[in-house]
């Protein structure tokens, strides 16, 4: 875990990728693409382990924070006016990552590629992966590629800019 010093926030996230082994032997690590997934109201990334451990299976590191606001366990219960906080949360997940990864011994050394950066979430997570690669005032120039499952605007967030020069979006959504 992590506290961002311009917030006070401290964030906790499991981080999942796959060892290389050959021989036995553990091999150097090969800079990957990093996804940062956020979970949704009130709940946190255990809820999701199965696609988090798919995606790292097909190579991706992933980093998966336990929104300290809307998770779960947050403390007095989850708060939705917290949301409003989450993108600021992610792009410090996204420059702590990128930073471990360059710092000898650290647990992600060698393992992020600086590139290659998704934002993913499922409902509220979602809206805040949205905020982080649309909204002008949450927008991190970082991010490659972003994933909604369920997801919306945040609510009173400024309009999401889709346009020229913006990541791609894969968006998924469903009706009851």
């Amino acid at each position: 875990s992590w506290t961002d010093r311009q917030t006070g926030r401290r964030i906790t996230a499991v981080a999942r990728w796959i060892e290389r082994r050959r021989g036995g032997r553990t091999e150097s690590p090969r800079p990957a693409p990093l996804v940062v997934f956020v979970h949704g109201y009130a709940l946190d990334p255990g809820d999701y382990r199965r696609l988090l451990v798919r995606w790292a299976r097909a190579g991706y590191v992933v980093l998966a924070p336990r929104m300290p606001g809307t998770g779960r366990a947050a403390p007095g219960g989850p708060n939705r006016a917290d949301l409003a906080n989450q993108p600021r949360d992610v792009r410090f997940l996204v420059s702590k990552a990128l930073a471990e990864s360059r710092r000898s011994g650290s647990f992600l050394e060698g393992l992020v590629a600086s590139g290659r950066i998704a934002v993913a979430g499922h409902s509220d997570g979602a809206a805040t992966a949205l905020a982080v690669a649309y909204d002008p005032a949450f927008r991190d120039v970082r991010v490659d590629a972003v994933v909604s499952l369920a997801g919306a605007a945040i609510p009173g967030t400024g309009p999401l800019r889709f346009g020229a020069g913006a990541p791609p979006l894969l968006a998924v959504q469903g009706g009851a």
